[in-house]
């Protein structure tokens, strides 16, 4: 705990010091060089104190990563395990629940068939209707919608979304890309 006090009081400092930079920066106007290179001489200080704070955040949080990481691969067996069982078991439901419906709807057809030539009258043929249908009530689904693409060539271009990496990486190559041109930016350090 007097280490935790001590980070934060020292974290108080840097913030105070952060805080006065940051009025400083707002105030000041560059029109001289002069103030350019007080400018600068402020940029290489901020840098400074930032590569203080994140030095400072590794030593702290390094640790305690560590320890998640340890407890992480700990644990990481037992949810594998029971992933495995739960996607193996579903996949078993999955199968013997299509096997139910394909023996459902012939039961159905069956029965619709003998309604329709008189063999068994039309209330007896609703209950024995509900009885097959309430094969399938023991299942557990739910319904959701999935999106499959019939004809890649048909989509509308607002659809199709640039990779950004793949254009860069060939275009700084210096491959001719049609409705792309590499333009140098200055990036003030």
């Amino acid at each position: 705990m007097e280490d935790q006090n001590k980070i934060k009081d020292e974290l108080l400092v840097v913030q105070d010091d952060s805080k006065i930079i940051f009025e400083k920066v707002k105030a000041i106007e560059i029109t001289s060089q002069e103030k350019l290179l007080i400018a600068n001489k402020g940029l290489d200080k901020i840098r400074s104190i930032e590569k203080e704070v994140i030095s400072r955040k590794k030593t702290i949080f390094d640790p305690k990563k560590a320890v998640i990481r340890e407890w992480n691969n700990i644990f990481k067996p037992t949810e594998d395990y029971l992933s495995e069982a739960k996607q193996t078991l579903k996949e078993k439901v999955g199968k013997y629940m299509k096997a139910v419906e394909k023996r459902t709807e012939e039961q159905r057809e069956a029965l619709e068939k003998k309604i329709e030539s008189g063999e068994v009258n039309f209330e007896e043929g609703i209950d024995k209707m509900s009885s097959i249908e309430g094969k399938k009530d023991n299942f557990r689904t739910r319904e959701h919608k999935v999106v499959e693409i019939e004809d890649e060539t048909k989509i509308p271009r607002s659809y199709l979304i640039p990779d950004m990496v793949l254009i860069r990486r060939d275009a700084l190559a210096g491959v001719k890309i049609d409705g792309v041109k590499v333009v140098i930016e200055k990036i003030i350090l």
